[in-house]
């Protein structure tokens, strides 16, 4: 991650030891402000996130923390404005053993 994002989040609110929440936020509405509109506008999307707390931020359209509320509102923003219809699920792993 560049620093000079980790600064923004700094400003934003109070500086922290770790930024993983907002991050992993933070790449969960990059697709669809850097994307073109036609890639999503008007579109079924499966949005897999594999951090837990990110996730509930989105499907609840909430976050408690400032910096997190704002991009969890740029999220929704952004799904609105391209009429997408996202689908947000859990990324799962699973174990292979390839013989």
């Amino acid at each position: 991650c560049p620093p000079w994002v980790l600064q923004a989040f700094a400003e934003l609110d109070r500086s922290k030891s770790q930024y993983i929440g907002q991050l992993e936020l933070l790449a969960a509405a990059s697709p669809y402000a850097s994307l073109p509109a036609a890639c999503f506008a008007d579109s079924d999307v499966i949005h897999f996130i594999d951090n837990t707390g990110a996730l509930s931020n989105l499907i609840h359209g909430y976050a408690s923390r400032p910096d997190c509320g704002r991009l969890t509102n740029a999220f929704h923003l952004l799904v609105a404005h391209l009429q997408a219809k996202s689908w947000l699920e859990k990324v799962t792993y699973l174990k292979f053993e390839i013989r």
